[in-house]
C-alpha cells in the first residue's frame, strides 16, 4: 500500500506549474502547425494536415523502446541486494520495480512508462556505505512515488520526437532540387529546432524541481546526513572515475592490453586521493547550467536543511559486499564496459573516416559492413 508523503507546498507548486507550463508548450506546437496551415493556403484542411504530419514522429518516438543498459538480477542469485531493495521499497510505499538491472557504469536511475526499471551502476558502490546506498535508493524511489518515470519519460519522447522533425527538415532541404518545395524543409527543421531548444530548457526545470522531492523523500527515509554524505561520497567518486576510470580502459585498449577488474584498480587509485578536498571540491564546484537535469549538489543539499555537512564518516564503505561474488560480477561488468568502449572507438574512427575502409577507400554505411570488410585485407 503506497504511504502517504507529505510534500511541502512550495515544492509541489513549482513540480506542477512547470509541468502545466511544459504541457501548454507542448499542445502550442500542434495549435501552430494548425495555424500555419491555414495561414500560408487559407485553406482549413492543410492545417489538420500539417498537424498529422507532425505527429507522425511523436508516434514514433512513443513506439521505440529504450535499448537495456544493464543486465537484469535474479532473487536466486543475488538475495542480499534484492531484499535491501525490497525494504526500501516497502518503507517507501511503493511497489516493486518490475527489473531490476546492474550496470557496468556509475549511474543509478529509474526509468519506466509501463515496465519500471531500477538500474544501479557498480562503478559507485565501492564508495559507499550500505546504509548510504539504502538512502540513494530511497531518492529513486522517491521518483517512483511521484510518477515521475511516467511523465519523465513521455516528456523524453517529445523531446526525441522534435529532434528528429528537426533532423527530417534538413535532410529534406539537402536532397529536394527545388528550391520551391526544399524550403518547406528549412522551414520544418527552424520550427522543430526552436521549439526543441524551449522545451529543452523547460523540461530541464521540471526534471530540477522532481529532483528536489525525490530528496526530500529520501531524506525522511533515513537521517538527512546519512543521505547527505551517500550523496556527496557517491559523486565525488563516480566524479573522479569519469575522469580517471574512462581514459584508463581507452589507455589500455590503445595498447592491445586490458583490465581484469576496473573497478577495483581504480577503487585502489583512489584511496590514495585527498578525498576530503574531492568532496569539497565537487560541492563548491558543481554548477546547474541550462539544460541541467539535476540541481547543483550545494543547492541540493541546501534545500534539505544541510548547508553545513561534515564529510566525515567513519561508516564501511561495504554497499559492494550486498552483491554475492561481486568480483566475479566486477570482472564480468570490466570485460562488458571495456567491449562497449572499444566499439565505441571503433564507431568514432568509423565516422572519421566518413565510413570508408582504411585499406582500399571503399565507403560503408554499418559498422559491422565496414570492420567486416577490413578484417579481409588483413587476412589477406
Amino acid at each position: 500500500m503506497e504511504r502517504k508523503i507529505k510534500i511541502p507546498l512550495n515544492l509541489q507548486f513549482r513540480i506542477y506549474f512547470s509541468l502545466v507550463i511544459t504541457l501548454a508548450l507542448f499542445i502550442s506546437i500542434y495549435v501552430a502547425l494548425y495555424y500555419i496551415g491555414i495561414y500560408f493556403t487559407d485553406m482549413i484542411p492543410i492545417g489538420y494536415i500539417l498537424v498529422g504530419v507532425g505527429v507522425i514522429p511523436l508516434i514514433f518516438a512513443l513506439s521505440t523502446k529504450s535499448n537495456d543498459r544493464g543486465f537484469a538480477l535474479k532473487q536466486e542469485k543475488f538475495p542480499k541486494f534484492i531484499k535491501v531493495i525490497k525494504e526500501v521499497s516497502q518503507e517507501i510505499g511503493v511497489r516493486m520495480p518490475d527489473e531490476i538491472q546492474i550496470l557496468p557504469t556509475e549511474e543509478i536511475y529509474v526509468t519506466g512508462l509501463f515496465r519500471r526499471k531500477i538500474g544501479v551502476g557498480i562503478a559507485g558502490l565501492r564508495s559507499i556505505s550500505s546504509e548510504e546506498f539504502k538512502s540513494i535508493l530511497a531518492h529513486e524511489f522517491g521518483h517512483f512515488y511521484g510518477k515521475d518515470t511516467i511523465v519523465g519519460t513521455l516528456l523524453a519522447k517529445i523531446q526525441i520526437s522534435l529532434e528528429k522533425s528537426s533532423k527530417f527538415g534538413k535532410a529534406w532541404w539537402d536532397v529536394i532540387p527545388l528550391a520551391e518545395l526544399a524550403i518547406v524543409g528549412l522551414f520544418i527543421a527552424g520550427f522543430a529546432k526552436g521549439y526543441s531548444f524551449i522545451f529543452r530548457v523547460i523540461i530541464s526545470i521540471y526534471s530540477r524541481q522532481v529532483e528536489y522531492r525525490a530528496d526530500y523523500i529520501a531524506s525522511h527515509f533515513i537521517s538527512k546526513e546519512t543521505f547527505g554524505r551517500g550523496l556527496v561520497n557517491y559523486l565525488a567518486y563516480t566524479v573522479y572515475f569519469e575522469s580517471v576510470g574512462y581514459n584508463s580502459v581507452i589507455s589500455l585498449l590503445s595498447q592491445g592490453k586490458r583490465f581484469v577488474n576496473i573497478y577495483k584498480s581504480i577503487n585502489d587509485a583512489y584511496v590514495e586521493e585527498d578525498h576530503s578536498k574531492i568532496k569539497q571540491t565537487v560541492v563548491d564546484n558543481e554548477k546547474t547550467r541550462l539544460f541541467s537535469s539535476h540541481p547543483s549538489l550545494s543547492k541540493r543539499l541546501s534545500a534539505i536543511g544541510l548547508s553545513k555537512l561534515d564529510l566525515k564518516s567513519k561508516e564501511k564503505k561495504d554497499a559492494l559486499l550486498l552483491l554475492d561474488h561481486y568480483e566475479e560480477l566486477e570482472k564480468q561488468m570490466t570485460a562488458t564496459l571495456t567491449d562497449y568502449m572499444r566499439v565505441n572507438l571503433l564507431y568514432q574512427d568509423a565516422v572519421a573516416r566518413e565510413g570508408k575502409c582504411r585499406y582500399c577507400g571503399e565507403q560503408f554505411e554499418q559498422l559491422n559492413e565496414l570492420l567486416e570488410h577490413e578484417s579481409k585485407h588483413n587476412v589477406n
